[in-house]
């Protein structure tokens, strides 16, 4: 699946000076998602733009991420539609994915109109994530030039040779679930726009320490949006562009977690920690280690007592005091 590429892509991304505010509102984790609920879904047609769930049950939002019983269907409508040129249907399925709690019932599918403003759908002739996959045929309810059931390579290409259907856009892309019992949805890139149906994580870390308490008690980031119960989630550190997984954690009942690492020879510099979780976004903690401040410097030792220069200075000031006073007094009398 593309997420777990690009995942894996996360570990090693260079982390910029200017860029370590990380406050407790956990979008700051997962940068450019964007989170859905129940509540902003609509009920379709394709035509409306957003997402919009049909034909399943009353949607519900939890730490399991959005669920639908009853053959539900879960598509995003674009606002402003994709032209059907070149090879958009082939480009619009590499830059999208999606995740489900059983994709054995999963079938993608791309809306498209034609000129004359009629609703088509392409569905895939395989269940689970297809857009993943260029060698899946497709199937077409409205035929392409002569073609009904090919690659979305191939409907590419049989659109360009078409001309009757010049003008042709996709308009929304999305999923359907074939099974009474529906799915829990929990995240959705679509056409490179990120979307998480799971809980927006709340998150706690630390956005600057010493090298000294790298070292000893470390850094800890408390977070939340991962599965509930979810085990193995993957710890990556990153700096200057380089970068590895360093261990794993596992979630509470409420999808939460608490991880420390100490670093055992830390170094100064810009770092990242990413959790990797298997249905999630990864989320994403940027921190500067700074060295430890220089102490004050010690007055040099010379051997010679220092009391004494003090000593004669004061008696020095005090006798110029008592000159001046009876100077004064003198002056008074004459």
């Amino acid at each position: 699946m593309k997420l777990s590429r690009t995942a894996a892509a996360a570990i090693g991304v260079a982390v910029a000076a200017s860029g370590l505010a990380i406050a407790a509102p956990a979008s700051a984790a997962t940068p450019n998602v964007t989170y859905v609920v129940a509540a902003q879904l609509g009920n379709g047609p394709a035509t409306n733009p957003g997402w919009n769930l049909e034909n399943g049950a009353v949607p519900t939002s939890s730490t399991s991420g959005l669920f639908s019983s009853a053959f539900p269907e879960l598509y995003f409508s674009f606002a402003a539609p994709i032209a059907i040129t070149g090879t958009a249907l082939s480009d619009a399925a590499d830059n999208t994915s999606f995740r489900v709690n059983d994709l054995s019932n999963a079938t993608a599918e791309i809306y498209w109109t034609d000129p004359n403003g009629a609703t088509h759908v392409f569905r895939a002739d395989a269940t689970g994530d297809s857009f993943a996959d260029d060698d899946v045929d497709w199937n077409s309810n409205a035929s392409v030039n002569g073609t009904s059931f090919a690659t979305l390579e191939d409907f590419d290409a049989a659109f360009a040779n078409d001309p009757t259907l010049d003008g042709s856009e996709i308009i929304a892309i999305g999923v359907y679930i074939d099974s009474p019992l529906g799915a829990n949805f929990y995240v959705f890139t679509v056409n490179g726009a990120q979307y998480s149906f799971m809980p927006q994580p709340v998150s706690s870390a630390p956005t600057t320490l010493t090298v000294d308490a790298y070292g000893s008690t470390g850094i800890t980031v408390t977070t939340t949006g991962f599965l509930p119960n979810e085990t193995g989630i993957v710890v990556g550190l990153g700096n200057a562009g380089s970068g590895g997984q360093i261990g794993a954690v596992d979630a509470d009942a409420n999808g939460a977690i608490s991880y420390t690492y100490v670093a055992p020879t830390p170094v100064a510099g810009d770092y990242r920690l990413t959790f990797f979780g298997s249905v999630s976004y990864p989320q994403q903690f940027d921190f500067a280690v700074t060295a430890a401040a220089a102490p004050a410097p010690a007055l040099a030792a010379t051997g010679a007592n220092v009391e004494l220069p003090l000593i004669a200075g004061g008696v020095l000031l005090l006798g110029g005091v008592a000159l001046a006073v009876v100077g004064a007094k003198r002056r008074r009398t004459a």
